[in-house]
């Protein structure tokens, strides 16, 4: 045995509930370890000596307080279920408020999509039949390096004129 095992039992040892293997083993640590001698014999006076103790001795009313706490705490719901209860009723609340704000999220974007998309093209060909942009054509990425050439060359020969 080591010395935080023997610490550890030596009230055991002193009470005398350990195996007999095991007392051995601890008599044979105290024959060795000094420290450990004299504090199995601080206990042994301090355990075994009923003078040092003095006997508790319980008023007559005692049980009957006992009785009626007891009664009063069993009548109460205990605080596990009270707990229970208050998690139960957050994670519901919780949940309810989830659902709402998918059913809102689907709702909002199906019919609010299709009103959207309405009158956003509306606006477009608005803007495009007031500025006149219906009527040209579109030019691809294509063509803008040609007319970007085409450009500088025209400017490049007034130059030179």
């Amino acid at each position: 045995m080591n010395h935080k095992t023997i610490q550890k039992n030596l009230i055991l040892y002193v009470d005398r509930n350990l195996s007999t293997s095991d007392s051995i083993k601890m008599q044979e640590h105290f024959s060795k370890c000094q420290s450990c001698m004299k504090d199995v014999e601080k206990l042994s006076t301090i355990w075994l000596n009923e003078n040092a103790l003095k006997r508790f001795t319980p008023s007559p009313s005692l049980w009957q307080k006992l009785e009626l706490r007891l009664n009063d705490v069993r009548k109460q719901p205990s605080i596990f279920i009270n707990k229970l209860i208050t998690a139960v009723r957050l994670t519901a609340i919780i949940v309810i408020l989830f659902i709402a704000v998918l059913i809102g999220r689907y709702l909002g974007t199906t019919s609010m999509n299709d009103t959207y998309d309405a009158v956003e093209k509306a606006e477009q060909e608005y803007i495009l039949k007031t500025y006149h942009l219906d009527s040209f054509e579109l030019i691809s990425q294509e063509s803008l390096g040609k007319i970007f050439t085409l450009t500088l060359n025209e400017s490049e020969s007034e130059i030179r004129k």
